[in-house]
Formats: C-alpha cells, structure tokens, sequence
C-alpha cells in the first residue's frame, strides 16, 4: 500500500489559509496586550500622579516646619541679644566695685579712728559685717555679671 501522492504545490493554499489565520489570531493577541498595557500605563500614571501630589504636600509642611523652626531660633537669639544689652559693662561694673570698696576703706577708717575700745570694737564688729554684707554683695554682682559677660 502505497501512499497517493500529493502535488507540493496544493498543500501550498492550505498552508496559506492556516498562516493567515495564525495571523488573524496573533495580531488579536497583539491588539489585546497592547489595551491590556495601555489601562496599566494609565492606572501607573494616575498612581503616579497622586505619590507626586502627596509627595508635594508633604514637602510643603516640611517647609512650613522648617521656617517655623527657625523663626523660633531667631526670636530666642533676638531675646539673647535684648537680654544682653541690659547687663552692666565690665568696666562699669569693676568702677562700681572700686568706688564701693574705697567707701568700705573710709567707713573702716572712720570706726577705728573713733573714741572709746568698747564702742569702737562693737562699731568695728558692725562695720564689718556691713562691709561683709556689701562685699558679698559686690561678690555676687561680678559672678553674675562675669557669667553673662563670658564668652
């Protein structure tokens, strides 16, 4: 049993008719992939869109902080700078102290120069612890005035 024999040339539109119609299909599989990635490439934009307008919003409260921040950095320098100017000069302070301490000298001269031991002992003792009193005093304003005053 042999096998008719068929002429090349007639299997030549068959093949033709089933290539056209893997054709058909393939650009059908083609035009959906291609509507298929173009509502993705739409839904990715849209997605996009909204992560660039929060990112824009987000970026407008950090810079609302920000000036925040540093407005309140200012106020607290501009308060320093107030604070300061209403401390007393170095020089002004040591001449204060220097005037102080020649009247100290004065009123000690003045005790020990008085009549009578007793009186002039219980003077001393009172002029002394005046003198302590306002050397304490003088003592505390040179702290304080050398702490604001210091680098």
């Amino acid at each position: 049993m042999t096998q008719p024999q068929t002429d090349p040339a007639d299997d030549v539109p068959v093949a033709i008719a089933r290539l056209a119609e893997q054709l058909v299909g393939v650009r059908a599989e083609i035009a959906a992939n291609d509507r298929l990635y173009l509502s993705m490439i739409e839904a990715n934009a849209e997605k996009v869109a909204l992560a660039l307008t929060a990112s824009d919003k987000a970026l407008g409260k950090a810079e609302t902080a920000s000036e925040k921040r540093f407005d309140a950095v200012n106020e607290f320098r501009q308060q320093l700078a107030d604070q300061t100017a209403t401390f007393p000069a170095r020089t002004e302070v040591d001449a204060i102290t220097l005037r102080l301490t020649e009247r100290i000298q004065e009123l000690t001269d003045r005790v020990n120069k008085m009549g009578g031991r007793e009186q002039g002992v219980q003077e001393n003792k009172a002029s002394i612890i005046a003198a302590i009193g306002v050397m304490g005093v003088l003592i505390s304003i040179i702290v304080v005035a050398a702490n604001f005053l210091a680098p």
